[in-house]
């Protein structure tokens, strides 16, 4: 299998407000004949003039007059010191527009070389393609950091479940703390309450029946606890009901009734 290099009509293509097109096309013996012939494969490549940090980028690729999947490897530099970036592979299909995911990290340089390599097989011989462009800005776009909490208000002591851990001391400072989180220099800030745990206020309402008989086996009463804000109150009642002495009895008689 032979290795022979040729570049054909080759176009790189910058979309975004402003437009950056390179075309190059070069004249390479494409056979063993001694009458040169025209190559008979071409490429086409287009993408950004400007990358976004966090995000994915797309290159575009199409490749013509190759039988079989065409290996493309694209390779981003740093600019300044052509230190590379990222490096990776596709398998570009021919006749048809590849679209090929470059994710672009917060941590990216501020602008970019970008190097395609192209490797396909026509009818046994192996022909490679190659081209770049040497500059593409990246643009740092800032981060939406977000800071949630199980609760506004906490006690001493309890413990706060974020995406960690926040235990709290058991004598805090009381009053408005402010929990702070950065991310890649990005930061944002929010305010929780640390006091002391008071029990809220709740209403007993007792409703006996209008009359009692001396014949009754029993006698029904409706005890209801309700919170301020109308929740019930979930416990156990403790209830003394006492017959008040009369001239029969010197004493009272009291009854105890425990409920859940």
């Amino acid at each position: 299998m032979w290795l022979i290099s040729c570049f054909a009509a080759i176009c790189f293509v910058g979309y975004s407000l402003s437009l950056r097109l390179e075309v190059k096309t070069e004249d390479f013996n494409c056979s063993e004949r001694i009458v040169p012939q025209p190559c008979n494969w071409r490429y086409l490549t287009y993408f950004p003039n400007q990358f976004r940090t966090g995000s994915f980028e797309n290159v575009v690729v199409s490749v013509f007059g190759f039988s079989y999947s065409v290996a493309v490897n694209i390779t981003l530099k740093d600019s300044s010191n052509e230190k590379i970036y990222l490096s990776k592979i596709f398998d570009v299909k021919p006749e048809i527009l590849n679209t090929l995911p470059l994710y672009i990290d917060h941590d990216a340089p501020s602008s970019l070389k970008l190097t395609l390599e192209g490797r396909g097989v026509i009818r046994n011989r192996v022909w490679v393609f190659k081209n770049e462009t040497n500059y593409i800005s990246v643009s740092k776009l800032g981060l939406n950091v977000l800071i949630q909490t199980d609760k506004p208000v906490y006690k001493p002591g309890q413990t706060s479940f974020a995406s960690f851990e926040l235990p709290t001391s058991e004598k805090p400072v009381m009053g408005i703390w402010k929990i702070r989180a950065e991310i890649d220099g990005y930061s944002a800030t929010l305010e929780v309450e640390v006091k002391e745990y008071v029990l809220p206020q709740f209403q007993v309402t007792v409703k006996p029946p209008g009359f009692i008989s001396k014949d009754m086996d029993e006698i029904s009463t409706e005890v209801c606890a309700k919170y301020s804000y109308g929740k019930s109150v979930v416990g156990v009642m403790t209830a003394q009901v006492c017959q008040n002495k009369d001239y029969f009895n010197k004493q009272d008689y009291c009854l105890q009734v425990v409920k859940k």
